[in-house]
């Protein structure tokens, strides 16, 4: 497995505060970047491309799946990523039936009578579930990924990198999953771990850099990128790899790539020969130095920084400057042991039981967008934003409310969500 350790670059957690147990992973392991295995390559497909038409024969007891993997427009020079996962992602723009549509293959492998492949997923763009961070599978079971998020977006790209701009939140791998999710996660990994374990983390979560941290330009080409990415989007866990905190790039070990001048596997991330595909900064291709390089550009976070010294992962340490409420607030206050009891108390009882047994006969906390708000805190960097009311109710006009208040709306702080293209 040809890996590439990164600099550590910190980030808090969506929720504001710090999630320790991730800057102990990145310092204790590695943080690194999968080229050639461990993720997959994307093919893409356009209507007037000429696909080998493939029926898949699926290894396992799945007649559903393995109905939607019939008629796949391939490209016939269709090459999965090595190694056991045999994964891969094809994005077809309307061959199929007109619509745009996209397949993720796991264990797929060539054999006498055809392309086989385990598991995966596939579906039209429209049915799969839109979130902020990346698209999840609608279908219980479907896809590669342990967590139910499709691959694109969320692995980085090579056309990514050339752009300048990773328009996404990032897909990041840990040591370990734990047996519970949180929202857009839809499952967890076979081999979870109890949750509540130290070294076990929630599929599904998200970190984010808080927007007053001023990113390096010092730091490499890709990891500035990423940085911003986790800026402007944030990093979701998605995926476990049993070893450290990783980052899937798209796999260039594939024929006919965008990148490649003559059809030949040519690897963007550190070819050292051709100024325009060296993302990684790789003085000489393959040579061993870039694994890690005299630069530390791919070693342990250990070696990349002093202690005490403020890097992408320690920013996760939370400030006592930013908390969702005062110290006095009524939120934070204990309710006293002895507090009066309201005088219509017992009907209050009686009503929530009522409802409780009317309405699915539990009680529920509701953590994902469906049904409750994210809670976002912006600070005096956060940049100043023009909000216009949505009349989403179609009553031709803003509520009352919203039109008599309509110019507080028109400078708000809020995240960035356009970040401009980072020099090289």
């Amino acid at each position: 497995m040809m890996s590439r350790l990164l600099p550590a670059i910190v980030l808090v957690s969506i929720g504001v505060h710090a999630d320790a147990p991730l800057a102990n992973t990145v310092a204790n392991s590695a943080v690194f970047g999968s080229t050639n295995s461990s993720t997959p390559p994307i093919y893409e497909m356009a209507t007037s491309s000429y696909p080998c038409w493939t029926n898949f024969i699926l290894d396992n007891n799945w007649p559903a799946l393995a109905a939607k993997v019939q008629h796949v427009p391939l490209p016939c020079y269709f090459t999965p990523s090595g190694g056991s996962e045999g994964e891969a992602v094809l994005i077809d723009h309307g061959l199929f039936d007109g619509h745009e549509r996209v397949y993720e293959f796991w264990q797929a492998n060539w054999q006498n009578n055809g392309w086989h492949m385990r598991s995966g997923g596939a579906d039209d763009n429209a049915q799969l579930i839109q979130t902020p961070y990346g698209r999840v599978w609608a279908t219980t079971g479907e896809g590669v990924q342990a967590s139910g998020l499709a691959f694109v977006p969320g692995v980085i790209t090579v056309f990514e990198l050339n752009s300048g701009t990773i328009p996404h939140a990032v897909h990041i791998s840990v040591p370990t999953a734990c047996t519970t999710w949180v929202w857009p996660a839809t499952r967890t990994d076979s081999n979870a771990s109890p949750t509540g374990t130290n070294d076990c983390y929630q599929f599904g979560s998200v970190y984010k850099l808080p927007q007053s941290f001023t990113i390096p330009a010092s730091w490499p080409y890709v990891d500035r990128l990423i940085a911003q990415a986790a800026k402007d989007y944030g990093l979701i866990v998605t995926d476990a790899n049993h070893y450290g905190v990783g980052f899937r790039f798209e796999n260039y070990q594939r024929p006919w790539a965008w990148w490649s001048p003559d059809g030949s596997v040519v690897d963007p991330y550190s070819d050292g020969t051709r100024s325009n595909l060296n993302y990684f900064q790789c003085p000489v291709p393959w040579a061993w130095s870039c694994y890690p390089d005299g630069n530390n550009l791919f070693v342990p976070f250990g070696q990349v920084y002093a202690p005490n010294t403020q890097t992408f992962w320690q920013a996760l340490t939370p400030t006592s400057s930013s908390p969702i409420f005062a110290p006095t607030s009524f939120w934070t206050t204990p309710i006293p042991s002895n507090a009066p009891l309201h005088s219509n108390s017992a009907n209050f009882v009686t009503e929530f039981l009522r409802q409780k047994s009317a309405y699915y006969g539990t009680v529920s906390i509701n953590a994902s967008t469906d049904y409750t708000s994210p809670v976002y805190i912006a600070d005096s960097t956060t940049p100043l934003v023009h909000v216009t009311p949505w009349d989403c109710q179609n009553r031709a006009t803003p509520t009352p409310d919203l039109r008599s208040n309509s110019t507080a709306f028109r400078s708000r702080r809020m995240p960035n969500l356009l970040p401009a293209a980072i020099p090289k």
